[in-house]
């Protein structure tokens, strides 16, 4: 049987082909993530701050009050920092008042005091109810405008694209000639899988950001490269999720479902 096959195999010109490299996984990979992340900052610092403000504008400004109240209390001067008009100790001029009051004062020595005022006036301000409620509101409408910022590109490049391409394709299997298959069959991955995709990687940028930090968020295209090297298939995480896998478009399996290319007779 096996002689049977290799020899149709060879009398046809028919060979094995790899179905996708590491390399060519991964540039595809971090093609797509970075046309997400181009968007998602465009949209954030475009027209998403302008959207916290405008959101959070009373929340702000009952937090401003809050932190004048205890600025004046230590004599520390302010001033509206750079998030969103928040207000912050004036470091440059808190830092000059102290070397006025004190010329042996060295620069190292200001900063000290200076880090010394921030802690002083964030203790205060945890346990000042009407400040902890405010940023409670200021914070909800900033995660509100960032899950939206999120949501845009992922709709747009991870759904919109690959469900109206003609190969089901995102951009950067687009530009490297890859395609979307099912890891069961490796057919054409069904069109609801986009939509799967969709959603798992919209909670995995989410929550990376909202549950750690930001430089978390940033660091997740490196968190999929160590999945993506560790799977024999290399898949990332919401491929293995929902069950998909990338290859390349010349070995997308098209044969009709059910049917073989070859079957000897007994």
């Amino acid at each position: 049987m096996e002689n049977i096959n290799n020899n149709y195999s060879e009398f046809y010109n028919i060979t094995k082909k790899t179905k996708i490299t590491l390399w060519k996984r991964l540039r595809t990979y971090f093609v797509d993530f970075a046309f997400f992340l181009i968007l998602y900052f465009a949209l954030f610092y475009g027209a998403g701050v302008f959207g916290i403000e405008a959101m959070a504008s009373d929340a702000i400004e009952g937090m401003n009050e809050r932190i004048v109240y205890v600025c004046e209390q230590y004599d520390y001067p302010y001033k509206a920092g750079s998030n969103f008009g928040i207000y912050e100790i004036d470091e440059e001029v808190y830092i000059d008042k102290l070397q006025a009051a004190d010329p042996s004062l060295t620069e190292a020595e200001g900063y000290d005091i200076y880090f010394e005022a921030q802690s002083t006036q964030l203790a205060d301000l945890s346990n000042d109810a009407n400040y902890i409620l405010n940023y409670s509101k200021f914070h909800t409408s900033y995660l509100f405008v960032d899950a939206v910022c999120m949501l845009l590109p992922n709709i747009i490049f991870v759904c919109i694209i690959p469900i109206y391409d003609k190969e089901n394709r995102t951009l950067g299997m687009k530009i490297f000639k890859q395609s979307l298959v099912n890891t069961k069959d490796e057919r054409a991955a069904y069109k609801y899988k986009h939509i799967m995709r969709f959603v798992i990687l919209f909670t995995e940028c989410f929550v990376t950001k909202v549950v750690f930090n930001y430089w978390a968020f940033l660091a997740l295209p490196l968190m999929e490269l160590v999945i993506i090297i560790s799977t024999p298939k290399k898949l990332s995480i919401f491929d293995a999720i929902s069950f998909t896998r990338v290859i390349e478009t010349d070995t997308v399996d098209r044969t009709e479902e059910g049917t073989d290319i070859y079957t000897p007779s007994n």
